[in-house]
């Protein structure tokens, strides 16, 4: 029998150390070393990934033959957008998300659009599987194998060529009979993901693998496993809400950052095609604090609500939450906005919140966030309800994404009749964004008001004026 040892390894990094460490050296990560036994009899390389078939030969790049149509799209457009057009052959995609996010909801409703799948279900029982496609889909005749188990040399051995699909949920619970260590440790994943890689290569099945969450964020298990797999996608929004966004944050076939939106109910994940649907509320614009903004999440336009809030603070630093958006780009602009605007909101306590669960990283949404500021600070004005009236009464014609020349008095009616986009900088300038034709366009299409930018305000200074 060979006899075994223990190493230290980091569930991060995947480095080993002899002894613990409350730090690990390599990454920097607290709390991260694993004790993982390994046993000193490491068996040959060539059976650790073996995949059952010969190993090809080099061949000269052009005698290589290859399709045009690259991708096969599926029955669900938001993901196809993902993708890049659909599922590859061969190709090998994670998505993760929190848990209850709906990870697999969502792939159970992609495996009854598509022929013969083989759906591995390695945290849940068979009949579980089972009852849920049929909530999904209650009169489906797809073809589907359930598959109970987590050691990952059987797994390998179901996959055929001919599969339409192979679900593993997840990749964490997978483990190798040739490894000491226990399943979802570091060793483990990368192991059991090199293996269901090679065997989607050799047999052009596309593979999509579930992958958890760590309390931090991040998809558990090493880095590594994002860099081994060809596309990732992460599902996000809250637990509480019905608001999903399906993101791409690696695609080798396909553009990155590109989202999907969906919206969860008890007949699974529908398509959102009009997000104004979940991401503007009936008071959107209409009270003090709330304000429109425009984001591009990908290739896609999204017109969204932010929130704000500022009361004063009985503590010694006040603070900045924000819900949606980066906070230390909501501290950034709340000190641009106490230098330049001097409305005491350093002396506040700052909260941020973007409506429907969704969360931007668009700079374009920093006019939005600092005009839904100092809307809270200020409060709206018995002048300005009145002056509102007056130009109701006079029935001015609706805005569109062609009326480039109105003057500030023209864009003053409300705030529900302006949509804020602009990068705010340091010395609180308005900068110009990227795709401003594509969220004009979007604007317009909604026919939700102006889209306005540093077209119009060239400096934060000037946004009271539309407020």
């Amino acid at each position: 029998m060979p006899k075994t040892t223990s190493v230290w390894e980091c569930q991060n990094c995947g480095s080993q150390f002899p002894k613990w460490a409350g730090k690990c050296p390599e990454c920097g990560k607290w709390n991260s070393l694993v004790e993982t036994p390994i046993s000193q009899t490491v068996p040959a390389v060539s059976n650790r990934y073996q995949t059952g078939v010969e190993p090809q030969a080099a061949v000269d790049w052009k005698k290589v033959s290859g399709s045009e149509k690259l991708h096969i799209p599926t029955a669900i457009v938001e993901l196809n957008r993902v993708l890049g057009g659909g599922l590859v052959p061969g190709g090998v995609s994670l998505i993760a998300g929190e848990p209850g996010i709906g990870k697999s909801t969502l792939l159970s409703q992609l495996a009854l659009n598509i022929e013969n799948v083989l759906y591995i279900n390695g945290e849940e029982s068979s009949p579980q599987v089972a009852n849920r496609l049929r909530r999904l889909q209650p009169k489906s005749q797809a073809k589907i194998t359930l598959l109970a188990d987590t050691n990952i040399d059987s797994v390998v051995g179901r996959i055929k060529r001919g599969l339409g699909l192979v679900v593993v949920d997840s990749i964490q619970v997978m483990y190798s009979s040739e490894l000491r260590s226990a399943p979802g440790s570091i060793g483990q994943i990368r192991e059991c993901a090199l293996k269901l890689i090679n065997a989607a290569k050799s047999m052009e099945v596309p593979v999509m693998l579930v992958g958890h969450f760590t309390k931090s964020g991040e998809v558990a298990g090493p880095k590594l496993l994002e860099h081994m797999v060809d596309a990732v996608l992460v599902l996000e929004g809250e637990r509480s809400g019905n608001f999903r966004m399906l993101r791409a944050v690696k695609n080798r076939f396909g553009a990155v950052d590109e989202v999907g939106l969906f919206a969860m109910n008890d007949g699974g994940m529908r398509e959102v095609t009009n997000p104004g649907e979940l991401l503007i509320g009936d008071t959107a614009g209409k009270l003090p604090g709330s304000v429109l903004g425009c984001v591009l999440e990908g290739q896609r336009p999204l017109v969204l609500e932010i929130q704000a809030l500022t009361v004063p603070s009985k503590l010694p630093l006040p603070r900045r939450v924000g819900h949606g958006i980066n906070e230390h780009r909501l501290q950034l602009l709340c000190a641009v906005i106490e230098k330049h605007l001097g409305l005491g909101v350093g002396e506040k306590d700052v909260f941020v919140n973007v409506a429907g669960g969704l969360r931007s990283q668009d700079p374009g949404l920093d006019l939005a966030v600092v005009a839904a500021i100092i809307s809270s600070a200020n409060g709206r004005t018995k002048d300005k309800g009145r002056r509102t009236k007056e130009i109701r009464e006079r029935q001015l014609p609706a805005f569109s994404s062609s009326s480039l020349s109105l003057g500030v008095e023209d864009l003053q009616p409300s705030a529900f009749s302006l949509i804020f986009c602009g990068e705010v900088g340091l010395l609180g300038e308005v900068r110009q964004v990227q795709g401003w034709d594509r969220r004009e366009k979007e604007v317009g299409r909604l026919q939700l008001g102006k889209l306005v930018g540093s077209n119009q305000i060239k400096t934060i200074t000037k946004l009271q004026e539309y407020l």
